[in-house]
């Protein structure tokens, strides 16, 4: 799975110079894939908001970068943090904690992500997951 972050950012490489100076959401951006795509966002001079459970997760600090604690769960929250951005990165997953039963976390984290982002007309929306490579094989049912 090493090589998947890295084919994953060079697609948003792309993606995300083509969408200059944005101000954008990355929920996940404290695992292995969301990590690498806040670099690359802050690297390309985006505005990031990210949403995480722990803030001590996150160890880039950068003028450029808003970190708000709180649960992808919690509408208030997510409404709060989607005002007058332009796009959302989501990188969800289960951080390595499954105990391979399906789960609806991520399904149920974009529900609420996608009515947040109408609410707050935002128009662009990039889902990723890493399921199907490396090992995840295992975690199907």
């Amino acid at each position: 799975m090493s090589g998947t972050p890295l084919l994953i950012i060079g697609i948003l490489h792309h993606n995300l110079k083509n969408m200059q100076n944005m101000k954008v959401v990355i929920f996940g951006a404290t695992g292995i894939v969301g990590k690498s795509i806040l670099k690359e966002a802050l690297a390309q001079n985006h505005q990031v908001t990210i949403l995480t459970r722990n803030s001590k997760m996150v160890s880039v600090r950068n003028e450029n970068l808003t970190i708000i604690e709180g649960n992808v769960f919690d509408r208030k929250t997510v409404n709060e943090i989607l005002k007058d951005q332009d796009a959302v990165i989501q990188c969800l997953g289960i951080g390595g904690k499954g105990n391979g039963k399906p789960t609806s976390l991520v399904t149920d984290a974009n529900k609420i992500i996608m009515d947040e982002m109408q609410e707050n007309n935002v128009k662009r929306f990039i889902a990723m997951s890493v399921v199907g490579a490396g090992n995840s094989i295992a975690f199907l049912p």
